[in-house]
């Protein structure tokens, strides 16, 4: 009976202390991000060759 009532809870702690809200954490620098992603083939026949390129057109999104 003791261990019934410790693992209750202990799940009622787990449930109540995992449902907090994310800290948003401000960016340190005013800098542009990334605008451009390249791949490249590392091996194979391809060898330093793009797969594919991707630009970010409107740099001022953030996602």
């Amino acid at each position: 009976m003791k261990k019934n009532i410790l693992y209750l809870l202990l799940g009622i702690l787990a449930l109540t202390s995992s449902c907090q809200d994310p800290e948003y954490v401000l960016p340190t620098a005013d800098r542009q991000g990334i605008t451009s992603l390249t791949a490249l083939f590392t091996s194979g026949p391809y060898v330093d060759k793009e797969a594919v390129v991707y630009t970010i057109a409107d740099a001022s999104v953030d996602k």
